[in-house]
């Protein structure tokens, strides 16, 4: 993937809500569930979890490589 990566985290407030439709390039949507965005950013590299508030396993998980 070129470009920039985009993370929208709206995991604070009172309530859940559902999603709409999803946009282009979505690549995941999860729902239900408050948690973190864990970001680890290395010299060239990035990764990321989405951990459930409470604890358990990630529910999202990925890598990417910084392009120059």
């Amino acid at each position: 993937m070129r470009g920039v990566r985009q993370f929208i985290v709206g995991t604070g407030g009172i309530q859940l809500h559902k999603f709409g439709p999803p946009t282009p390039n979505s690549e995941a949507r999860i729902e239900g569930t408050w948690g973190i965005l864990r970001l680890t950013l290395g010299a060239a590299s990035y990764s990321w979890q989405f951990v459930p508030v409470g604890g358990g396993a990630a529910l999202d998980v990925g890598t990417g490589t910084c392009h120059r």
